[in-house]
């Protein structure tokens, strides 16, 4: 485990692609999971960040870059990890976190997403047509959790578009059926949407790079904290996680 934090400040209202890397600093590891062992044969994920500042000023970018090195599946650079699976997890607090209360705020706000679901909508082809708040062909996950309410009954609906694809629903766009994915993560995947898309301040992104965009100053807010976790789950059901606390004003 890594043992401090470069804070650093950054926001985000959309994610663009970028296809370069820039090196920075280490960044301290949050164990903060729930489906997943984490253990020394972990795979070992690097969130890089191309800026080192105190602040980042409200509307500007930051690029990053994450690498993966598995002991199974391989290494990033080589092109030997799924980049799909690869997850940026962006959590913002709208007030100043001192660095003793880092663990305890992220586990605040993720520690009862079902962190499967999200392993198995990388290994799905769900993020080809569907993003956590932005659309493509599918609505975003923001979108259906504003439509479906988080229960039971909702749940199943879901799992069967899932399974037996769907026509109609959200305008002329068809959804494929996905007999591979059982019942089971289904309904992981589906209560992770729910969740997930519900969250205002909260937004992922599949992927080894990209650009954030900090998101414009709200009236009533002059600093907030980011809070930045790339994620990876092997083949072994292994989890790696690196967290960079990004603070803005």
């Amino acid at each position: 485990m890594k043992n401090r934090f470069p804070f650093i400040t950054s926001a985000f209202i959309g994610i663009t692609m970028f296809l370069q890397i820039y090196p920075t600093e280490e960044a301290t590891v949050i164990n903060t999971y729930n489906e997943y062992e984490m253990s020394e044969s972990s795979p070992i994920v690097n969130l890089e960040i191309r800026q080192e500042s105190d602040f980042f000023d409200w509307g500007s970018q930051v690029r990053y870059s994450i690498n993966v090195n598995d002991e199974t599946d391989g290494d990033s650079r080589y092109n030997e990890i799924n980049s799909n699976e690869v997850f940026l997890e962006i959590d913002f607090v709208p007030e100043p976190v001192n660095s003793h209360d880092i663990q305890s705020v992220y586990e605040r706000i993720n520690g009862d997403k079902n962190l499967k679901g999200l392993t198995l909508l990388g290994r799905s082809s769900c993020f080809g047509c569907h993003a956590d708040k932005s659309n493509m062909i599918g609505p975003s996950f923001s979108e259906v959790a504003g439509s479906y309410t988080n229960n039971t009954a909702n749940i199943n609906k879901l799992v069967n578009s899932i399974q037996h694809g769907s026509a109609g629903v959200w305008g002329q766009a068809e959804m494929p059926a996905n007999p591979d994915i059982s019942e089971e993560e289904a309904s992981d995947i589906a209560g992770y949407i729910l969740k997930q898309g519900a969250q205002e301040y909260s937004r992922i992104s599949p992927g080894l790079e990209g650009v954030i965009r900090i998101m414009d100053k709200p009236p009533d807010i002059d600093e907030g904290t980011y809070i930045l976790t790339a994620s990876y789950t092997s083949s072994a059901q292994k989890r790696g996680e690196d967290t960079v606390v990004l603070k803005i004003k």
